[in-house]
Order: structure tokens, then C-alpha cells, then sequence
């Protein structure tokens, strides 16, 4: 088991922990993009961000709402000065295999106003039509965030200009973008609008991640979820994709926790049991229902740095599989 190293993503991954399960359950995703250097307390001083800031935390905190912001860096080849591109993404339906797309160049000085409109107020919408961009692309997030856990940008950095430089395309594009949660899975990446998180990238993973063709069985210990769902639910997911293959991805689906643990009757076995409602291109609908256990624990680092402190995080393994 390693704990001397400074990079907690490097002990992450020497001491086996599986990063499924890790990602985050979103709705909406709105990512702005504001120049670097990210840090967050001048966001905080800034008139326009620190707006934007409180307008997140209201909806996010007090609100419920299930919203992911973040920042993404402007890419040179097609920034534009004075305007900032705004990719947003939500759910479309209960069933669904991607979100549903828009993107805005707007003026600085509209930006908050079309925050509200896209979180708020769709019905003033149509006003801001003359800055909508053609919707066509997949998208990349790479977290490169250093200021939150060097382990972001140490191994964020050299993944993001590997997949500029061989992948990037006119219908491909690959962003930095600020923290998205599990940097002790660096390089991370959020790919949408699919909706996939995936973490402990090397440069072998890249050709099945990009053109879903091949061998998918490596990219299981690379696999943190997706977001339109739990994650326990994302747990019961990983298991059908391994199962059927990148055909998965175009299935639309829903999950439901049946059985969360604790609820077994004594002398009994205590499982979770998920159910994934699923139906594919051709309207055939399935019901699978998943039985899942605990491991045991493994140690993990949730920092990077001198002094790092080591946590135990739950590991999860699927017993059963089976079709309804």
C-alpha cells in the first residue's frame, strides 16, 4: 500500500480504489467561460462573478436545484474578445442517454442577465437568440484546477494538450475547466453531453474514449459514473455497459434504488439491489435489476501535499445480475 507520495491521485491509484461511483448527479450544467487564473477568492471580488457566485449558491444550497458551474478556459481558435461562451445542458426526459445542448457568445456585459434566463426565466430566452452558437459538438472537460489540488494540474495538463493535439477536430473540442469534484482521480475528465465522468486517464485510454470502438473493458478502472444518475445506481450501469458494449451508450435509461444496505433481515446478506430501466435505438425496453455488496475499505489520500492525510472510502462490488 503507498502513502509516500504527494500526489493523492497517485495513491489513489496504487492502492486500488475504484473510482465508480464518484460522480456527481446533475440536471443542468452551465459552464461560462472566465480567463485564468482561477482562484476563488478573487472570483469572490469580482462584481460580475461574485454575482454569478451567490446566484449558484442560492439555487444550488437553498434551492435544491441540481446544477453543476464551472469555468472553462477560452481556447484560443475561438475565443473572441470581450465575450464569453456559455455551454449549457440539461435533462431532457426521466428516460435519457445525453443532455440537451446550448451555447451562447455573449457580451460580458449580458452574461449574468442570460445566466438567469437559461436557470430561471426561460421565457426571456428569445432575446438573447442573436448570440446563439450552432449546437454540432462533443465536448471535453479537463479539470486542470491546481489552485484547488496540484494533482489537477500535475496530471490534468499533460492529458488536456495530448487530447488537443491528437483529437481535437471541428466536432470535438477539449476544454480546461475549473474543479469538478475527485481530484484524487487526476487526469478527470467530464465528457458531454453525454454526461460521463472518467478519472486515472493514461495516454492507452484515450483512443477507446474517444471513438467508442475497441476493447471497453480497460477503461472499467477509469469509469467514475455518469451524471444522470445516484451513485449507487452508477455502480449497477458500469456493470450492463461491461456487459453490452458501447451499443449502451445509445440506450436511454432511469435508475431506482430497490434495496438500500441496511435493509436485509438479519443472518441475511446485506445488498443493495438497483433497478436500470432501459430501452435502446430499436424502442426494445429492458428492466435490469442489480444486486450489490460492500468490499472492504480502501485507504486513499484526500489531498495532495506534505503531511496528507489518509481516509477510508467504501468499495462496492456486484453480486448479481439478472433481466426482468
Amino acid at each position: 500500500m503507498l502513502k509516500d507520495c504527494q500526489f493523492c491521485s497517485v495513491v489513489s491509484k496504487k492502492n486500488g480504489e475504484d473510482p465508480i461511483g464518484t460522480a456527481s448527479t446533475h440536471d443542468y450544467w452551465l459552464l461560462t467561460e472566465l480567463p485564468l487564473p482561477w482562484i476563488f477568492e478573487n472570483w469572490q471580488k469580482d462584481p460580475l462573478v461574485g454575482r454569478l457566485i451567490q446566484l449558484f449558491e442560492r439555487l444550488i444550497v437553498k434551492e435544491g436545484m441540481k446544477l453543476r458551474p464551472l469555468a472553462i478556459a477560452p481556447n484560443t481558435d475561438c475565443a473572441k474578445p470581450g465575450y464569453h461562451r456559455i455551454l449549457f445542458y440539461r435533462r431532457p426526459a426521466r428516460l435519457f442517454s445525453q443532455y440537451e445542448q446550448q451555447e451562447y457568445l455573449i457580451p460580458t456585459e449580458r452574461l449574468y442577465d442570460i445566466t438567469i434566463a437559461l436557470l430561471q426565466a426561460p421565457e426571456r430566452l428569445a432575446e438573447f437568440e442573436p448570440y446563439r452558437q450552432p449546437v454540432s459538438t462533443r465536448d471535453l472537460f479537463i479539470c486542470t484546477h491546481g489552485n484547488v489540488d496540484v494533482a489537477c494540474s500535475r496530471f490534468g495538463d499533460p492529458i488536456y494538450q495530448e487530447l488537443r493535439e491528437k483529437y481535437a477536430s471541428s466536432s470535438l473540442r477539449i476544454w480546461r475547466c475549473s474543479h469538478f469534484g475527485g481530484h484524487r482521480f487526476a487526469p478527470t475528465l467530464i465528457d458531454l453531453p453525454i454526461g460521463q465522468f472518467f478519472g486515472h486517464l493514461e495516454s492507452t485510454h484515450l483512443d477507446a474514449l474517444i471513438h467508442h470502438r475497441g476493447d471497453w473493458q480497460p477503461l472499467r478502472n477509469c469509469y467514475r459514473g455518469w451524471a444522470g444518475l445516484t451513485p449507487l445506481e452508477q455502480v449497477a450501469e458500469r456493470e450492463i455497459w461491461m456487459q453490452l458494449g458501447w451499443t449502451w451508450f445509445d440506450y436511454v435509461k432511469a435508475g431506482k434504488i430497490k434495496k438500500d444496505f441496511g435493509s436485509a433481515p438479519k443472518g441475511t446478506a446485506d445488498l443493495a439491489t438497483v433497478q436500470i430501466e432501459c430501452k435502446n435505438v430499436h424502442g426494445e425496453s429492458n428492466i435490469y435489476e442489480i444486486d450489490i455488496e460492500r468490499i472492504e475499505d480502501v485507504e486513499t489520500a484526500s489531498q495532495s501535499g506534505a503531511g496528507m492525510k489518509m481516509e477510508k472510502v467504501k468499495q462496492y462490488r456486484v453480486n448479481r445480475t439478472r433481466v426482468l
